[in-house]
């Protein structure tokens, strides 16, 4: 008796069909990346906008403080505004402090004397603080990008 020798189809995938596979692999490997990336820069986005809320109500809280222990002195005035500098006289636990804020390159600073119980120590401090390159190395930087 002769054999016939029956041909079974060949298991596996064609080339082409692994080609075409890999292709779409590809394709949802780039949407997936690019997804991501965009997870990333919102993260991103949402993370320095809730620092730079967090920075503005610092500083807002810093202000209301200053503002609400004004104090008048026959020294200096309580508040005054030239311009360029809010200068304000605050009590304090010490005696009586002068808080410069001021706005210089787009940035916004705080600048504080220390507390003094003399109205010539208030008066000397009120004078230097009229120049900038007398207090700018002592003073805080608030705020970035500040316009006016």
């Amino acid at each position: 008796m002769a054999h016939r020798f029956r041909s079974r189809p060949a298991a596996g995938f064609t080339l082409v069909e692994v080609l075409v596979a890999l292709t779409i692999m590809a394709v949802l490997a780039t949407m997936a990346w690019q997804g991501i990336a965009g997870l990333i820069r919102a993260r991103e986005g949402a993370q320095k906008a809730g620092e730079t809320a967090l920075r503005l109500g610092t500083v807002l809280a810093q202000g209301e403080q200053d503002l609400s222990q004004l104090q008048q002195s026959s020294a200096a005035p309580g508040l005054k505004f030239d311009g360029a500098s809010l200068r304000l006289t605050r009590r304090v636990p010490n005696g009586i402090q002068l808080v410069v804020w001021t706005l210089q390159d787009k940035r916004w600073y705080r600048w504080a004397a220390p507390p003094v119980t003399r109205i010539q120590d208030l008066q000397e401090w009120w004078i230097r603080s009229q120049q900038w390159s007398a207090i700018q190395g002592d003073a805080l930087r608030m705020l970035e990008d500040v316009d006016s």
